[in-house]
């Protein structure tokens, strides 16, 4: 058996069946994880169904252990397996994506609140400043600004 479960699907032409039809391997990475209303298709919905399909399929064998598949019922059970296989992937592979996607949020959010409060403590900063040195303040940015656009006007460096 191939390593790689999706270059099985692949060769297979693999289809999963749902309440709304046949869907490919390709289609799973739109599905959304789980749904509130059963009768819609999900990512859990598929999975719980391929794992209560791959446990019948175990359970039609011989009561003494001893296995009497024929072929056909030997490569469903195998085929079953890989659909479960790529659903768990595509399942696994979604949350990991959206525990980043909410991790990434989260450090945004921490970095705009921590660029707030550096800006209220220069805020308050200036507050504590004199007139005078505020006046300072204006006509050495004043003067820097002035200075900048002189040398860009006549191309001076």
């Amino acid at each position: 058996m191939d390593s790689n479960i999706f270059a099985q699907a692949s060769r297979l032409g693999l289809r999963f069946t749902t309440p709304q039809g046949q869907l490919s391997v390709e289609d799973l990475w739109k599905l959304p994880i789980s749904h509130a209303n059963g009768n819609k298709a999900s990512l859990e919905s598929i999975g719980l169904a391929l794992k209560a399909q791959t446990e019948q399929q175990q359970s039609n064998g011989s009561l003494f252990g001893t296995t009497s598949l024929t072929r056909a019922q030997s490569k469903e059970r195998k085929i079953t397996q890989l659909k479960f296989e790529i659903v768990k992937y595509v399942g696994e592979t979604l949350v990991k994506e959206a525990k980043k996607r909410e991790e990434l949020a989260e450090a945004r959010k921490n970095q705009q609140r921590i660029m707030e409060l550096i800006q209220q403590k220069q805020d308050k900063e200036l507050e504590g400043k004199s007139l005078e040195e505020l006046q300072k303040l204006l006509q050495g940015q004043t003067a820097n600004a002035s200075a900048g656009s002189d040398d860009e006007l006549f191309g001076d460096e």
